[in-house]
């Protein structure tokens, strides 16, 4: 028999299942899209690399600046500094003094501004050896003035025993044509030079020009010395 009983009432809801866990959803990281750890090691390392080369450049430079660089002494010759790395052998540091010489004549020193050491200088110029050996002799001369009779020369004279002097060295320096119009522009030049020379006790060496009056006589513009190598 077929039950042919329709109604429109709706059939009452489920009661709810109190026995059964409910799901707990975990969360998952989202895939990838390449390999990370190969790139952070590859940046890490870069970092250290630079750091070490930063510190191992800094530490050289720091080294090479305390060494002693080659020609140092030499640079001794432009008289800027008494000759400090000689500290305990013979040298001498002259600081020059204003001279009205119109002629040849050598130079002559100011002993309250000079340095000598087992060195004898004297005021009228010359510096008297007391040790022998091996010296470095240096010297410069800055002028000031021009004068187209005579040339802009600096000369270092030794003496042995007895009165016969040797010219041992000689520089020079020029200064333009304009200097010795009737308004010269303000210009010097510096006839710098030095030379190692093997001296005996009782040699003298003085610096000479020919004319002082064209000799820059302003601090350290003018200088003469020695230290024992």
């Amino acid at each position: 028999m077929i039950n042919t009983y329709q109604t429109s009432v709706a059939a009452p809801p489920l009661p709810p299942r109190t026995h059964r866990k409910q799901p707990v959803l975990i969360p998952t990281q989202l895939p990838t899209h390449g390999p990370r750890k190969p790139l952070v090691h590859f940046l890490v390392g870069v970092v250290l690399l630079h750091l070490f080369l930063s510190v191992a450049g800094f530490m050289y430079f720091y080294v090479t600046s305390r060494k002693p660089q080659q020609g140092e002494q030499t640079l001794r010759r432009t008289g800027e500094d008494p000759p400090r790395l000689v500290l305990g052998k013979a040298n001498a540091f002259m600081a020059v003094k204003r001279s009205q010489n119109k002629t040849a004549s050598a130079l002559t020193w100011n002993l309250d501004d000079s340095q000598c050491k087992h060195v004898d200088c004297q005021e009228d110029g010359w510096l008297t050896i007391k040790q022998s050996g091996l010296y470095y002799v240096y010297s410069k001369v800055t002028f000031s003035k021009a004068d187209s009779k005579c040339s802009l020369n600096s000369i270092v004279r030794l003496r042995k025993s007895g009165p016969r002097e040797e010219m041992v060295m000689v520089a020079s320096c020029s200064l333009s044509q304009a200097h010795l119009g009737p308004h010269p522009f303000p210009q010097t030049c510096t006839a710098t030079q030095g030379q190692i020379l093997k001296l005996e006790n009782g040699d003298q060496l003085s610096l000479w020009v020919e004319t002082p009056l064209l000799v820059c006589y302003e601090k350290r513009a003018t200088t003469f010395g020695m230290f024992k190598l």
